[in-house]
């Protein structure tokens, strides 16, 4: 149960600091343009992130069954 609550509390405080940088990348534009490169930018490096942290615990999961 602990471990359940302690993953909880790591996304909760994960997507409230993933929005507290957009929108600090956001506020700290000049422009809308230049909010929008700095976003995109961000989504992209936030998804390779997520999908090798996908991928490492994928391949995690497959050396430990065999």
């Amino acid at each position: 149960m602990q471990k359940i609550l302690k993953l909880l509390l790591v996304t909760i405080l994960g997507i409230i600091g993933t929005c507290a940088l957009i929108w600090a990348l956001g506020t700290t534009s000049s422009s809308l343009q230049e909010a929008s490169s700095r976003g995109e930018a961000f989504g992209v490096i936030l998804v390779v992130v997520l999908l090798a942290a996908i991928g490492a615990a994928i391949f995690k999961y497959s050396r430990g069954k065999s």
